[in-house]
């Protein structure tokens, strides 16, 4: 029962994997490079990123990972801001 239970969420796993794998990579976080489900830009670098994945790196380091500019979460430019 265990493995019958195991082997449907791997099924599910690959086919969510598949449908990523044709991505365009304009929606691609460019740290992590998985689907962005709430992209934002960071303000001096202007590259999109996924919100937690922002957020995360920020918990560690107060810099864009892009060009190392100062940077804090209230910073980011969110999706509706975005030109």
């Amino acid at each position: 029962m265990l493995a019958a239970e195991l082997k449907s969420l791997k099924d599910v796993q690959n086919e969510e994997e598949m449908q990523f794998d044709d991505a365009p990579e304009e929606l691609l976080d460019p740290l992590m490079f998985n689907l962005m489900e709430d992209p934002v830009e960071l303000p001096d670098s202007h590259t999109i990123i996924d919100r937690i994945t922002i957020k995360r790196h920020l918990m560690n380091d107060p810099h864009d990972p892009f060009n190392r500019a100062p940077l804090s979460l209230d910073q980011v430019i969110t999706r509706d801001d975005i030109r």
